[in-house]
C-alpha cells in the first residue's frame, strides 16, 4: 500500500472554490476524462448535500505491463460528496470501480474555509494493488507516481474553471441554514414578481424560488431570466441523437435540422437547417454520425444520399451574452445559461452532398475515408472525404453467394 497527502490555500472564498470543484469537468487540461453524470443528489435532515457521480476516465498502461492485464485503458469511477454549508465544509471521495485486482485508488478531499476567508485543500490518497506475481510493488509504485505527476496539471484546471468564474462575474449566493435561504437578499429579491408574468404571478409559480427542498446546489442561479428563445422553437420529433467522440458535445436530428448541444450545461450552440429544395431532391434526415476527429459530421437521408457538414470551433466568440446593462445590473446576470460559465461558438458548415449506388444502409465515418454498406447490390464500400487525392481509399466489396456457404437463405438482407 502506498500513500499520498497534500494540502493546498486558495485565496478564493468557500463558496466559489466549491463550486469551482464540482464545474471542474469538462476542462482543457483533463482531456483523460471522458464523461461525468450525475447519479443522485438528496438533501440530508442536517441540511448537507449528498451527491453521488459516475465518472469516466481513460489512461494508458505501462510498457512493462503485462499483455492481457487490463482488456481496456479505461475505468468508471465513483465520486461522493457532502456539502455542509453551516460548517462550511465539502467532504469528496473518489474510487474506481473495474479493474480493483490491479489497483485500488482511493482519494479523499476536503475543502474547508479558514478563519480568514480563505479556502483549504487537504487531499489524501491511496493506492492497493492485490495483482501478485511479484508485480504488487512495482504497481503501486507506478499508480504514486502517475498521481503526483497529474495532479499538478489537475491544479491547473481546476484555476481555469476558477478564472472563467471570476471573469463571467458569477457570484454565488449565501450558502446557510434554511433560514438563509429563505431570508437572503438574493431569495428575496427572486420573489418579486417577473416583469414578463402576471401581477398576481409569484416567482415560485414561475420556478425561480430557491429553497430547502430543492436537489440543486445552490450557487449562482440566475436572478432575472429571458422569455424569449435563442432559437425558434421546432414542432418537429428527434430522430436521432448521438454524443461526439469526446462525450463534450452531442447532436441531435430532426427531418431537416441538426443541433449541437453542450452536455453540461445543455445548452444549443449551434443549428443547421436545410432548405425545403435540399429535402425534396436529397430526402428527409434519417440518422447521423460523427467523425473519430469530431470535426465533421455525416447525414444519412431517405433517398441514400450523404450530407457532409463541418464543425467549426471558435474560441474567439462567446454565445449568449447579455445586452448592455448598466453597473450595478451586471451582477444579476449570467453570460451562459443556468448556472454555467461563458461558452464558446461553434459553426456548422455544408461540406457537400454525395449520392450513392443503391439502398444505404449504414455510414461508419473514419479519419481518412467513409465507410457505408448498401441493399444493391449488397456491397461495403469506401470513398475519401472530400478534397483527398488517394485512389486507396476508394474500396468496394461486393458480397458473393460462393463466399459464404453457411449461410441459410441468401436472398435475405439485415
Amino acid at each position: 500500500m502506498r500513500f499520498y497527502s497534500q494540502s493546498f490555500l486558495y485565496d478564493d472564498p468557500w463558496a466559489i472554490v466549491s463550486y469551482a470543484f464540482f464545474m471542474r469537468y469538462p476542462n482543457p487540461l483533463a482531456s483523460h476524462v471522458l464523461s461525468c453524470d450525475v447519479i443522485s443528489r438528496t438533501l440530508s435532515p442536517s441540511g448537507s448535500l449528498v451527491t453521488t457521480r459516475l465518472i469516466l476516465k481513460s489512461g494508458a498502461l505501462p510498457r512493462w505491463a503485462p499483455k492481457g492485464m487490463i482488456s481496456r485503458a479505461e475505468s468508471w469511477v465513483v465520486e461522493e460528496s457532502e456539502v455542509d454549508p453551516v460548517g462550511r465544509t465539502v467532504r469528496c471521495t473518489t474510487k474506481n470501480l473495474d479493474h480493483v485486482k490491479v489497483m485500488r485508488v482511493e482519494e479523499r478531499i476536503i475543502l474547508q474555509q479558514t478563519e480568514d476567508g480563505k479556502t483549504v485543500q487537504n487531499t489524501d490518497a491511496r493506492f492497493v494493488s492485490g495483482f501478485g506475481w511479484g508485480l504488487t510493488k512495482k504497481i503501486e509504485n507506478h499508480g504514486l507516481a502517475r498521481f503526483k505527476a497529474n495532479i499538478q496539471r489537475s491544479r491547473q484546471g481546476f484555476h481555469m474553471i476558477l478564472d472563467l468564474i471570476r471573469q463571467s462575474r458569477m457570484q454565488p449566493m449565501t450558502m446557510g441554514t434554511t433560514a438563509a435561504y429563505m431570508s437572503s437578499p438574493s431569495s428575496a429579491e427572486s420573489s418579486q414578481p417577473s416583469s414578463a408574468a402576471s401581477p398576481s404571478a409569484t416567482a415560485e409559480e414561475k420556478g425561480l424560488c430557491i429553497g430547502p427542498e430543492s436537489m440543486y446546489f445552490p450557487t449562482s442561479a440566475a436572478r432575472q431570466l429571458s422569455t424569449t428563445p435563442a432559437l425558434p422553437v421546432s414542432s418537429e420529433f428527434v430522430v436521432c441523437l448521438s454524443a461526439s467522440p469526446r462525450k463534450s458535445l452531442f447532436c441531435t436530428l430532426t427531418k431537416s435540422g441538426l443541433s449541437i448541444w453542450r452536455i453540461r450545461p445543455s445548452a444549443v450552440l449551434a443549428h443547421l437547417s436545410r432548405t425545403s429544395t435540399s429535402l425534396v431532391e436529397h430526402g428527409e434526415n434519417v440518422s447521423m454520425s460523427w467523425a473519430p476527429s469530431g470535426r465533421r459530421i455525416v447525414i444519412q437521408t431517405t433517398q441514400s444520399f450523404l450530407v457532409l457538414v463541418t464543425v467549426e470551433f471558435d474560441t474567439e466568440q462567446v454565445l449568449y451574452q447579455s445586452t448592455p446593462l448598466a453597473q450595478n445590473a451586471q451582477r444579476h446576470f449570467l453570460l451562459g445559461p443556468g448556472e454555467a460559465f461563458p461558452l464558446h461558438a461553434i459553426t456548422l458548415h455544408l461540406e457537400g452532398v454525395i449520392r450513392l449506388e443503391g439502398t444505404l444502409l449504414s455510414v461508419s465515418p473514419r479519419d481518412d475515408y467513409i465507410q457505408f454498406s448498401t441493399r444493391g447490390p449488397p456491397a461495403v464500400q469506401r470513398v475519401p472525404w472530400p478534397g483527398t487525392q488517394r485512389d486507396d481509399m476508394y474500396a468496394t466489396w461486393v458480397l458473393n453467394d460462393e463466399e459464404f456457404p453457411w449461410l441459410e437463405d441468401s436472398d435475405g438482407t439485415n
